[in-house]
């Protein structure tokens, strides 16, 4: 089992669900779908994602967007909540399926994992038994959509140590792994224009062993981490089953977070806008 007893630094109730309810309330073309509730002991949380079908919607344009999977980057939750709140209305051509916060119990505590210590970006498979992955899984299926792409909001913890890396191993810069084998589509070095503008990037040769450039890891060729090949984070889930590109974008803890979630929604808004056409 995980550590239960951690301290709440956030509020899952109040930053997340209330406002999520309250733009559902006043938007007509948002759906919000309750997935179900995460229940870990003593300690249970319910689970919506959100569908909004956009008023120029006119079939093929579907996309995904998730934050929160790992609870200790915040960032991720807070830019996908600002985006319905400020952004969302620029895009409706398109029709989205969103999850703003994939693991509550990590959010509220500043914890990378759920209460029972499960990476749940490692969990995306069919037999999974991580509740949260499984849910997610199981709205994906319930939906049924193709996604032109789907977008997965991360950040570096600087203090992360795993699977063999230290601290010393991450990024304080602004990074993204690019999963799309047509390399026609590819938009990763428009978003790192985008984000050069208000942000460094990172230009290591390596990240997590992956290869980098200027700040874009391209998959599958640029694959090189043996955890990832195996295919059971969220985005290579979605581009095994649901799209043919997904996105991770990575911002910096050590950032401060108005700054983070300004990057985030930078490299949000021109995926969108580089796949309008």
């Amino acid at each position: 089992m995980g550590d239960t007893t951690l301290s709440k630094v956030r509020s899952y109730r109040e930053e997340i669900l209330e406002p999520l309810f309250a733009l559902a309330r006043k938007n007509l073309n948002f759906a919000l779908e309750f997935m179900g509730f995460v229940e870990h002991g003593l300690i249970t949380y319910p689970l919506f994602c959100l569908s909004i079908t956009g008023e120029r919607f006119t079939g093929g344009k579907d996309v995904f967007i998730s934050g929160g999977i790992h609870g200790e980057e915040p960032a991720g939750p807070y830019a996908v909540m600002r985006f319905l709140e400020n952004n969302v209305a620029g895009f409706l051509n398109y029709r989205f399926l969103i999850f703003p916060c994939v693991n509550p119990f990590g959010f509220e505590h500043g914890c990378r994992f759920n209460p029972d210590g499960i990476d749940v970006n490692r969990q995306f498979k069919p037999d999974t038994d991580c509740r949260e992955a499984a849910k997610v899984l199981r709205m994906l299926s319930r939906f049924g959509r193709k996604f032109v792409c789907g977008i997965d909001l991360h950040e570096t913890d600087p203090n992360w140590a795993d699977e063999g890396f230290t601290a010393a191993d991450n990024p304080t810069t602004f990074y993204m792994w690019e999963t799309c084998a047509d390399k026609r589509l590819r938009v990763g070095n428009r978003v790192m224009y985008a984000v050069k503008r208000i942000a460094p990037v990172c230009d290591w040769p390596t990240i997590y062993r992956d290869t980098n450039h200027g700040g874009v890891i391209w998959y599958p060729e640029g694959c090189a981490n043996p955890v990832y090949a195996q295919g059971t984070t969220l985005d290579a889930y979605l581009n095994a089953n649901y799209t043919p590109q997904s996105f991770t974008l990575e911002t910096p803890c050590g950032w401060d977070m108005e700054k983070r979630v300004a990057v985030h929604l930078a490299a949000v808004r021109t995926i969108l806008e580089s796949k309008r056409a």
